[in-house]
């Protein structure tokens, strides 16, 4: 049994927004494997923006980070 199977991660995966781009289908198609697995999946946006929210995997959940005035992310 690999290591991804045998233990239950907890994984955040960041990006500015989910808009449709390559990148933000590959984040969905890895976060939906993942959960297949059996790990817990947050996907931080940090601006709002979602073109297609039916293509989120039902158990990911979707969080909105505020940034703070300094610049530092705040979730």
């Amino acid at each position: 049994m690999t290591l991804l199977r045998s233990v239950r991660l907890h994984i955040a995966f960041v990006i500015t927004n989910l808009r449709g781009s390559g990148s933000d289908r590959v984040l969905l198609k890895t976060a939906d494997g993942l959960i297949g697995l059996g790990h817990r999946v947050d996907i931080v946006l940090l601006t709002p923006g979602i073109r297609k929210p039916q293509e989120i995997p039902t158990a990911a959940r979707p969080v909105l980070s505020e940034s703070a005035s300094d610049g530092e992310l705040s979730i």
